[in-house]
């Protein structure tokens, strides 16, 4: 029974072994498991499984509560009252990418443990679903044959990292036959209770217990009755492994990168070789997909192996970049935290990597930091690294990676200054004519110190080369009035504040204002998703394709109150109509969601991503040969990347082609000819660039040729 065992009233992972001291004994007497968790994700699910072989001896019952968000389209058609069936589709397609990948014995067993109990309906998995952040409910209930139970509650998450002692993890533990702890555990069995039966507020939990089956049974057909000693024996197997192995705990070079043998290319080398020379500062500027990430990783190691000590710091963007890092860390070993999302989830494991580093109980630290984390108002993030101290500050080294965000103050005034070693990342770190930002930027990585083109790449066969064609779009007469209007409008306005010395804030957002609206005039054109329709009748369906699409809603002249539809939703329906498989890529999707929308795509079940923005930095899709650009920023950063993620590297690729689609003025009857002229001319910029390094640049401007000889603008043709 629950009350002969000698619990303690806490455990902590740094004195405590919490599968063997806690997890093992209790289940062992429990003949059913209540547990909650906060995420649903690949830890939650390969290591729920921790220590219930014993409990299936006792024919143990266990349910299980799991937390993920709602997308915004689903929560809307649940609220309409649609039925929940593409939710679960979403949800089947996530258990299938978390169990995929598996190949370490010891979460093999963990999945077949899980396997064998719900093929046994011993195990009933429900989710709980909410529309804004997760369900981050953490406790379980254990009780025995006589109706004892034991309620814990803590940051321990049963993952591999929490259950063995890297990380701090702590939990709390309360018994019922105290009632001294009544008021600490009634709440927590009344809370799960009220959320299986899917009666929380702003929660919506479904049953996927058939999900579950489906999935795991799909990957294991024949297993049998788990047995403890195996779970023991491949725990402390792995445990020995991690804590003795040399290359357990510390970083190394691979002996292959993919499908190649791991060496650096020479541009890479050089970069290298410069940032030494110059003292260990300076910015890197290299092309998109020419290695940035594995170069600052490979100059990382050689630190450690030449300083003995390191503590690495990487800071990006976005979390999917944060994500791409950690895997591309883990190629050669390292770990890293990862600090995103609540603190909850990485402030006592910093805290603890930074105090065992300054103590010298550790000698590498690895760290991967989104921006906003790391300029937050709390300061958590910054102030952690702040108590290394200045004496560490040659054992400190910070990446940047896309550092033309640190130009911007509230960023600058975040980066640490006890970080000695300092590299930036960018394929285009020159923020333009915000010289305050490029000067910031300089202040603290350094100056330039190695550049590496997008024309050095490709021929250096480094990117892969590329067809470039244009397709004009005229915009639709009310289109074109509207542009017009707003030229004029902005033309006016920005006048003024030349003139104005001390322009007021609400006359520069005015302008601002009238800009945005314009772009999006421009991007979203109503003829754009035509002159698709048109070219998508001469292409068969293109594998591995990319549809590069305008952010926001679109007007609807037709209905002056409605607020339009998203040029995503169009494009989508246009390709569905023309028999291309497609699946949106947007900020919507979670991370799971995006894995297995990215694994359809290299599997070839989907022909194309539809995306907004979300993949102008960081993502990684190689497999990508054709883009069809129907939006594009004016920026030459946001072009420049794109193309640069277009002409990655993969097996088998031999060609990119691209497909811009540019926004013009009719070429008759425009009131105003010379903002046609203009309008050509911005569109010229992102298509001299384009078209300069392109297979059939000799080609390229054909198709724009009515327009150049009407305004004149061969000379503006590179």
């Amino acid at each position: 029974m629950l009350r002969q065992l000698n619990l303690k009233a806490v455990y902590n992972s740094e004195e405590d072994n919490i599968l063997q001291d806690f997890y093992i004994p209790v289940l062992s007497k429990s003949v059913s498991y209540d547990r909650a968790v906060g995420y649903f994700d690949a830890k939650m699910l390969t290591s729920s499984a921790a220590g219930l072989s014993k409990f299936i001896d006792n024919d143990g019952h266990m349910r299980l509560i799991c937390g993920s968000t709602l997308t915004e389209p689903e929560y809307e058609a649940i609220s309409l009252g649609y039925d929940a069936r593409q939710l679960e589709e979403r949800i089947s397609d996530e258990f299938d990418q978390i169990i995929a990948t598996v190949n370490d014995p010891l979460i093999e067993h963990q999945l077949q443990v899980l396997t064998w109990l719900v093929q046994n309906e011993k195990l009933d998995v429900k989710i709980a679903l909410r529309r804004h952040g997760i369900h981050h409910q953490k406790i379980g209930v254990f009780q025995d044959i006589a109706g004892d139970f034991i309620v814990f509650q803590g940051s321990a998450n049963e993952t591999n990292n929490a259950l063995l002692p890297f990380n701090y993890e702590t939990i709390n533990v309360f018994k019922s036959w105290l009632p001294e702890f009544r008021d600490h555990f009634e709440p927590h069995i009344a809370s799960f209770n009220k959320l299986w039966s899917n009666k929380a507020n702003d929660t919506l939990v479904l049953d996927i217990s058939a999900i579950a089956r489906s999935a795991l049974t799909k990957k294991y057909p024949d297993v049998q009755r788990p047995n403890i000693q195996l779970e023991i024996d491949l725990w402390q197997k792995h445990l020995d492994s991690m804590m003795s192995s040399p290359s357990g705990l510390h970083p190394i070079i691979p002996d292959r990168l993919g499908d190649r043998k791991f060496q650096l290319h020479k541009h890479q080398k050089r970069a290298l070789d410069n940032w030494q020379s110059n003292d260990f500062r300076g910015v890197f500027e290299l092309a998109t997909g020419s290695g940035k990430t594995i170069t600052a990783i490979y100059g990382a190691i050689k630190m450690f192996q030449n300083r003995n000590r390191l503590f690495l710091v990487v800071a990006v963007p976005y979390q999917n970049l944060a994500d791409q890092w950690a895997e591309n860390l883990a190629i050669f070993n390292v770990r890293p935290i990862v600090c995103y999302g609540g603190e909850a989830n990485w402030s006592s494991q910093l805290a603890k990597a930074v105090l065992d580093f300054k103590s010298g109980l550790t000698d590498f630290v690895a760290v991967v930091v989104v921006d906003a984390t790391m300029t937050s108002h709390k300061r958590t993030f910054v102030d952690n690294l702040t108590l290394l101290g200045k004496d560490l500050s040659e054992y400190i080294m910070f990446v940047g990676d896309e550092c033309h965000h640190h130009g911007a103050h509230s960023t600058y005034k975040a980066l640490p200054e006890t970080a000695n070693l300092r590299m930036g990342l960018s394929a285009t770190p020159d923020r333009g004519a915000e010289d305050d930002g490029n000067q910031r930027i300089e202040e603290y990585y350094g100056k330039i110190v190695d550049t590496y083109s997008l024309a050095d790449a490709l021929e250096d066969n480094v990117l892969t080369p590329y067809e470039y064609h244009l397709i004009p779009v005229a915009m639709t007469p009310d289109e074109t009035e509207k542009y017009i209007m707003l030229s004029k409008k902005i033309a006016k306005l920005y006048a003024i504040l030349k003139n104005t010395k001390f322009p007021s804030e609400q006359e520069e957002d005015g302008l601002n204002a009238l800009l945005l609206k314009r772009a999006k005039l421009v991007n979203g054109s109503k003829n754009k998703p035509k002159a698709l329709e048109e070219l998508l009748g001469t292409l068969k369906p293109i594998k591995h394709s990319l549809f590069y699409c305008a952010e926001g809603m679109l007007e609807n002249e037709d209905h002056e109150d409605d607020e339009g539809f998203r040029q995503i939703e169009i494009i989508s329906s246009i390709l569905h109509k023309h028999g291309w498989r497609s699946s949106r890529f947007t900020a919507n999707e979670n991370k799971a969601r995006r894995a297995v929308i990215l694994d359809d795509f290299k599997n070839e079940k989907v022909d194309s991503l539809v995306a907004m923005k979300c993949l102008d930095e960081g993502v990684d899709i190689p497999l990508c040969s054709t883009a069809f650009i129907m939006s594009s920023s004016r920026k030459e950063r946001q072009f420049i990347q794109r193309r640069g993620r277009i002409l990655r590297k993969s097996e088998g690729k031999i060609k990119a082609v691209i497909y811009d689609f540019v926004t013009t003025l009719p070429l008759e009857n425009v009131s105003d000819p010379e903002l046609g002229r203009k309008l050509m001319i911005a569109e010229l910029k992102r298509i001299n660039e384009f078209a300069g390094l392109a297979l059939n640049k000799s080609s390229t401007y054909v198709d724009i040729e009515p327009y150049l000889k009407k305004y004149d603008l061969y000379h503006h043709v590179v």
